[in-house]
């Protein structure tokens, strides 16, 4: 069918199965505005335990995508969510007609992270990166990545700083979008519609 498909994915301490959780209402939000499909991949992580299971949560969300195959798949995370939609598209398996990575705490380098080579490749036609100066959670995790990175502990901070060391030859399909914003702000009241309009094209 070629249809646009929305998969939304949370970060950290986030409850599966929230109503109120921000991937439940930008689902809804997605069915009830516009023509596209959407759906949800969720999990719990605690702060410190993240990276014992990261991998397989990628492999979770691998699975989820395996059901659109033949669709163009849209990934949109938040936080941790984006370090598992880096993982996932470095993987090299599946085309992305785009991802949108809110607040991430991922790597920033487009070269160390592989978003250049995945746009180089056509893996991915678009990335779009939503970031604020005013992230308190990735400034600590910027902290953190200073301090425990050499052992292979820490969060990126992508959100913080907005992507780097993008390919000049692909920035016209990286889209940089600079809020105000605190870490979950972009979900919270007037601004989770404006959120969601972007991510939409509305």
């Amino acid at each position: 069918m070629n249809r646009r498909i929305y998969i939304f994915i949370n970060g950290i301490l986030t409850k599966p199965g929230d109503v109120q959780g921000w991937t439940d209402r930008a689902e809804t939000w997605i069915e009830t505005n516009t023509k596209y499909k959407a759906t949800r991949f969720e999990y719990y992580s605690g702060a410190l335990s993240r990276r014992l299971f990261q991998e397989k949560r990628v492999d979770d969300l691998e699975t989820v995508v395996k059901g659109f195959l033949g669709e163009k798949i849209i990934l949109v995370g938040h936080s941790n969510g984006c370090d598992i939609i880096q993982r996932l598209v470095c993987r090299a398996l599946f085309r992305f007609e785009e991802i949108h990575l809110i607040g991430a705490a991922s790597e920033k380098d487009f070269d160390k992270n592989g978003f250049n080579a995945a746009l180089r490749t056509e893996r991915v036609k678009r990335i779009y990166v939503y970031w604020s100066k005013n992230d308190t959670a990735l400034k600590k995790a910027k902290l953190s990545t200073r301090l425990f990175g050499n052992f292979g502990l820490g969060y990126g901070y992508l959100g913080l700083v907005g992507p780097q060391n993008v390919d000049p030859e692909l920035k016209h399909r990286v889209g940089s979008f600079e809020f105000v914003h605190d870490h979950s702000d972009y979900f919270l009241g007037k601004n989770f519609e404006n959120t969601l309009k972007i991510i939409s094209g509305m």
